[in-house]
This record gives structure tokens, C-alpha cells and sequence, in this order.
């Protein structure tokens, strides 16, 4: 991760200085006022990988898995268990990991990323939250998951764009995280 330290006379110039500087991917940590009524403001960025930092075979395994030979079922079962120690780790429900591996057992591909990859794809739908949703967001998962940052991230956007955000926390257990 980057981080920079902003001070600017207001948050506006703050923030147009954030942008200039960091892009709009960046994620505010702080914002304090300073003892001359300045705003100084924390931020971060996270380091992207660079483009081609994947092998050219690993890249086509994950755009067209099919288009590889099957593992062989030894390997199969190997990563399928290695699929399935990955996510009972992050504490995915028993049905789940069980529709997943079974799905990812599905692709002809030798490596778990791959699958579970293919398998993500094909089961579910992701694309991108409207600046404004038309309904409440709930984000929910275990303490480390990225629920915080990712509240900053959709709150700054919906900001930024000109739309109002309200923010409600049921978290009692880490109240530092929602001040």
C-alpha cells in the first residue's frame, strides 16, 4: 500500500488534491482538522499487480479453462481438497464449499486458483454498485473480511458524486471501527 498525508485549507481542496495525486481508487484512513483549521487528511492506495504479471498459460487457463486437458484424477482430487481447506479457512458454510468443489471438480483445469475462479464466474453475478443504490446495503462478514474499508470506499463515491449517505452500525463489539 501507498500512503500520503494531505493539509489543505478546506476538505474540498483536500480531496481534489487526493484525487490529483492518489486517483480515485484511493481510500481515506483519516481526516482531522489541524490547530489552524486546516484539514489534514490520511489516505492509502493499494498497489495493483502489474499488467502480464501472470504467466501468458495461467492468464488463457483463466479466460477459457475448458480449452485445457483434464487434470488427472489424483490432481483432481488434490485440488479440490485444497479448494475446499481454502474456503472452510475463511469459513464458508458446509453447503456452500460443497456446491462450490463440486462445481470447480466440474472445469478441466490443473490448478485450484483456476477453478475457483471459473467456478466464482459461473455461479455468481458481479458487477459494480450505482454511486446512489435505489435500496440499503448491508455489508456483512467476519472481522478482517474488508467491511470498513469498503464502507469508505461506497460512502466517498456516493459523496463525491453529490448523493447523500447514512451509515448505520449494529457492530457494539468494535465501536472504534464505526467512530
Amino acid at each position: 500500500m501507498r500512503f500520503k498525508t494531505i493539509t489543505a485549507p478546506t476538505m474540498r481542496e483536500a480531496m481534489q488534491t487526493l484525487r490529483d495525486s492518489m486517483g480515485p481508487d484511493a481510500i481515506i484512513l483519516n481526516t482531522q482538522c489541524g490547530a489552524d483549521g486546516s484539514v489534514i487528511l490520511r489516505a492509502a492506495l493499494e498497489r495493483r499487480a502489474e499488467p502480464g504479471a501472470l504467466p501468458d498459460d495461467d492468464m488463457a487457463q483463466m479466460a477459457n479453462p475448458f480449452a485445457f486437458p483434464m487434470a488427472d484424477p489424483a490432481q483432481e482430487t488434490e485440488i479440490i481438497a485444497e479448494i475446499s481447506d481454502a474456503l472452510n479457512f475463511h469459513r464458508v458454510s458446509e453447503d456452500l464449499v460443497a456446491r462450490l468443489t463440486k462445481t470447480a471438480s466440474a472445469f478441466s483445469v490443473n490448478d485450484a486458483i483456476a477453478a475457483l475462479t471459473a467456478t466464482f464466474d459461473g455461479l455468481f453475478g458481479f458487477s459494480p454498485l450505482a454511486c446512489a443504490p435505489e435500496r440499503p446495503v448491508m455489508l456483512i462478514g467476519p472481522a478482517g473480511a474488508g467491511k470498513t474499508v469498503t464502507t469508505v470506499k461506497l460512502t466517498a463515491r456516493a459523496l463525491l458524486a453529490g448523493h447523500d449517505a447514512m451509515l448505520i452500525t449494529t457492530d457494539v463489539t468494535r465501536t472504534g471501527a464505526s467512530a
